[in-house]
C-alpha cells in the first residue's frame, strides 16, 4: 500500500533459478504521479543504486499498474501537529530559578567591580 501518492516506487527485479538461487537483475524507480492507470509500459532497468543501467543487453520491464489513490492530489491529508503539554515540575523550575539567580548575581558582581 502507498500513502504518498507524490512518492516514487521502487521496483526491483530477481531471477529465481530452479536450485533457489537468486540473482538481481535490476531495479526501476518511478514517481507515482507519472503512472496512467491501466496503461502498459516498458522500464530500463538500473543498478542497485539507480545511477547507471544493469547489465545486460538492453535490460527491460514491462509493468501495468492502477492508481487509486489520486483524489489525495487534489484534497492532501491534513497533518495533525499534537504537542503533550508539559506539566509543571518544580524541581525544574527550583534548577531554572536557581541559574537565573547566579547569572543576576554575576552581572551585579561585575557592576560593583566596574564602580
Amino acid at each position: 500500500n502507498v500513502k504518498d501518492i507524490n512518492s516514487v516506487l521502487e521496483v526491483t527485479v530477481y531471477d529465481e533459478d530452479r536450485d533457489h538461487k537468486v540473482e538481481f537483475l535490476g531495479k526501476v524507480a518511478i514517481p507515482l504521479l507519472r503512472i496512467r492507470n491501466g496503461e502498459k509500459k516498458w522500464y530500463a532497468l538500473k543498478d542497485k543504486k539507480l545511477h547507471i543501467r544493469a547489465k545486460g543487453n538492453c535490460p527491460q520491464i514491462l509493468l501495468e499498474m492502477t492508481i487509486r489513490a489520486s483524489i489525495r492530489t487534489l484534497n492532501p491529508k491534513e497533518e495533525k501537529y499534537m504537542q503533550t503539554e508539559v506539566k509543571f515540575k518544580r524541581q525544574v523550575f527550583v534548577r531554572n530559578v536557581m541559574r537565573l539567580k547566579a547569572i543576576i548575581m554575576f552581572f551585579i558582581e561585575i557592576g560593583k567591580y566596574i564602580q
